[in-house]
């Protein structure tokens, strides 16, 4: 089952497999759930009835076993360049959306129908993932599916094939005629069909100028450059920053010489006459003490009600901040939701949700800031978008996404960072469910005050994207070569 492009990468592979006696039946996204003649269809990628009845029928009713099930809809999102709010809203649901209704769909097919043949699941991308030493361009709009993907992996092991990322050169150095497109889909197929009929058990593979790039841990140091100083006469940003992460931030900022913070999140502080009243156990008196100590520690502190992406309500700040007359000098995109919920039960809407605050937060800061001279552009992300983590497919996606933005602006000169975060405790951002798993693979929790020790490290690097956690060795050696 191929559920395939438009741009013929699908149709060329299922050539390759019928020539070696395979057959094939391709499914494009539509908006309507047709079947066409010659085993073609289209369905609806929002829609997860029509992967039901899709891998019921072909499942159910076709003699023959089903041996792999080839995702290429990602190749039909939108190009990073040409990408607002809408169109990554559209290109993510085209892509992790069905890939979401895509797994429960299987998963559920197999129980019913009683299969005895387990088809391997292969996700396929074009240019989302940064390869080479030399910085390029990502396709931001795909990058989220390799975090999803990761937890697929984790979660239905049974049916996992893995991830590719194909060689976006191909397709962009063709002469846009009918018979370079056509070679430029064939070359991709090839590699396809050649790491999913001969695959050696890699799970995680680009393709880049004629190579085969496979994940591997290394060890390696980054690269420092001189000392990064907070400016008194600059502004800083902090999405979340009415957050346990954001106001831990604020702090080491103020006591680093930042003087002018602005502290934004989608909940307001009460009105200060009532600050006084506040229960002093409530979350309301405990945000309200925080910005009346970095008030005291000599900071002027703005606390800006906005959602991060709400396009209307950022420029609406940014233009609030471009009145102040004072530079914007740095970002800390540190915003974001929790979700617990294993991809069989979880909704679109819910997927989506998780994904807003990471995802077109960063988008927009990313549009709203590029003409600004910035020290630093730095997204909170988590570890679970590295290695997948039980019931937070959603979660590893939108951070994802934040690895790939911050490699996708140092290649265009911009300053970046994606830190990779394991779980600081006391946040709300993670669960107790999640701290207990990342213990049994050998990752402790950072203490606020640990975590706040290692940012200037962090800071002082040229690297868009850095892990920050604790290991014990140890354990996750063992977990490692078991995986």
């Amino acid at each position: 089952m191929i559920f395939a492009d438009y741009g013929g990468v699908g149709q060329a592979l299922a050539e390759n497999l019928r020539s070696h006696g395979h057959s094939c039946c391709l499914i494009y996204p539509g908006e309507v759930d047709q079947s066409l003649p010659g085993g073609l269809g289209t369905i609806n990628p929002a829609d997860p009835n029509h992967f039901k009845r899709l891998f019921q029928e072909i499942l159910g009713n076709n003699p023959l076993p089903c041996h792999g099930v080839i995702h290429l809809w990602s190749l039909e999102t939108e190009q990073s360049e040409a990408l607002t709010p809408s169109s990554l809203e559209e290109s993510h649901v085209l892509s992790c959306g069905s890939v979401l209704h895509l797994v429960q769909g299987l998963v559920q097919a197999l129980v019913n129908t009683g299969s005895s043949t387990l088809p391997k699941l292969w996700l396929v991308t074009s240019g989302s993932q940064a390869v080479e030493a030399n910085p390029a361009p990502v396709a931001l709009a795909q990058a989220s599916l390799w975090g999803m993907g990761r937890v697929i992996g984790l979660e239905h092991s049974e049916i996992w094939g893995g991830l590719l990322d194909l060689d976006p050169s191909i397709s962009d150095n063709s002469d846009n005629s009918d018979n370079s497109d056509h070679k430029g889909a064939t070359q991709q197929a090839m590699a396809l069909f050649s790491e999913i009929w001969h695959g050696d058990g890699e799970d995680h593979v680009a393709f880049r100028q004629g190579k085969r790039y496979v994940a591997r841990l290394v060890s390696s140091k980054p690269t420092q450059t001189e000392s990064l100083t907070l400016q008194a006469d600059g502004i800083y940003l902090i999405t979340g920053g009415l957050g346990s992460l954001g106001l831990q931030v604020a702090r080491w900022m103020v006591e680093q010489g930042a003087k002018n913070l602005v502290l934004l999140g989608r909940r307001e502080l009460p009105p200060s006459d009532q600050w006084a009243s506040l229960p002093q156990d409530s979350e309301s008196w405990k945000r309200v003490n925080a910005v009346q100590e970095l008030k005291a520690m000599g900071a002027k502190v703005i606390v800006a009600q906005a959602d991060v992406s709400n396009q209307d309500e950022m420029s609406e700040v940014f233009e609030h901040l471009r009145n102040t007359q004072i530079p914007l000098k740095g970002v800390i995109h540190a915003a974001g939701i929790e979700n617990y919920q294993e991809i069989q039960g979880m909704d679109l809407n819910v997927f989506q949700a998780t994904l807003q605050p990471k995802v077109m937060g960063a988008w927009l800061l990313h549009q709203l800031t590029q003409e600004m001279n910035l020290d630093f552009f730095v997204c909170f992300s988590s570890i679970a978008s590295l290695w997948g983590c039980q019931g937070k497919a959603d979660y590893a996606a939108a951070n994802a996404f934040l690895n790939a933005i911050a490699h996708h602006r140092q290649a265009l000169g911009l300053p970046a960072l994606s830190i990779n975060w394991a779980p600081w405790s006391g946040s709300a951002m993670v669960s107790e469910q999640v701290k207990t798993l990342l213990k049994r693979i050998g990752v402790d929790p950072w203490q606020p005050e640990e975590a706040i020790t290692i940012l200037p490290y962090l800071l002082g690097s040229n690297s868009p994207q850095l892990i920050a956690a604790k290991f014990n060795s140890d354990v996750f050696k063992k977990k490692l070569s078991k995986s």
